[in-house]
C-alpha cells in the first residue's frame, strides 16, 4: 500500500512561503520526524508575524494512522498552526514578545490533548518557535528602534547600579 504524504520545505531567508510537496510512502517508519513550518499570523492589536519553527511527531498506531487519516504530516502541519495562530490571535504584540515561549507552550498543549493526534494514531512531541518577523517593513523598523530602545536603557541602568556599586564600596 502506498500513501501520498506531505512534505514541507525549510524555511529560506527572505523566501515568505514554504514549499508544500508530497511523497510517496511505503513503508512506514516509526521513527520520531521533524517538520519545518513558516505560519502568518496576526497579533490582536494587527500586526502580521511571519513565525518559523519546527515540529516533532511520530506515529504511535500503525493501525489507526492508516484507518484515519491518508496524510498524516498533513494533519499535524494544519492542525498545529490552527493551534499557533489561535493562541498568537489572543494576544496583543508587546504580550507575545515578551512570553512567546509560554504562548507556544501553551499552544503546544491544547492541541496535544484534544484528542486530534490520538485519534489518528499519531503523537507530537514538541513545537518550537525558532524565528518571528513582522510582515510589514514600517512595522518591523519600528519594532526594531523599540528592542534598540529597551536594550539600551537595560545597559543604561546596568551601568548606573555598577557605579552605585563601586560608590557604596
Amino acid at each position: 500500500v502506498a500513501m501520498e504524504w506531505s512534505t514541507f520545505s525549510e524555511p529560506t531567508e527572505g523566501n515568505s512561503q514554504q514549499e508544500v510537496n508530497s511523497e510517496q510512502v511505503s513503508r512506514i517508519d516509526l521513527r520520531a520526524r521533524k517538520m519545518f513550518f513558516q505560519y502568518e499570523v496576526r497579533t490582536n492589536d494587527n500586526v502580521n508575524l511571519n513565525i518559523q519553527g519546527t515540529l516533532y511527531w511520530k506515529i504511535n498506531d500503525v493501525h489507526r494512522m492508516v484507518n484515519t487519516t491518508a496524510d498524516p504530516a498533513g494533519d499535524v502541519w494544519h492542525h498545529s498552526r490552527s493551534a499557533l495562530i489561535a493562541a498568537v490571535s489572543s494576544v496583543p504584540l508587546d504580550t507575545f514578545m515578551s512570553s512567546f515561549n509560554q504562548l507556544v507552550q501553551t499552544a503546544f498543549d491544547a492541541q496535544a490533548a484534544d484528542g486530534f493526534y490520538t485519534q489518528r494514531g499519531i503523537e507530537v512531541e514538541s513545537m518550537e518557535v525558532t524565528r518571528y518577523d513582522c510582515v510589514d517593513e514600517e512595522t518591523a523598523a519600528t519594532l526594531q528602534e523599540i528592542i534598540q530602545e529597551t536594550t539600551d536603557r537595560i545597559n543604561r541602568l546596568e551601568a548606573q547600579r555598577s557605579e552605585n556599586d563601586v560608590k557604596s564600596a
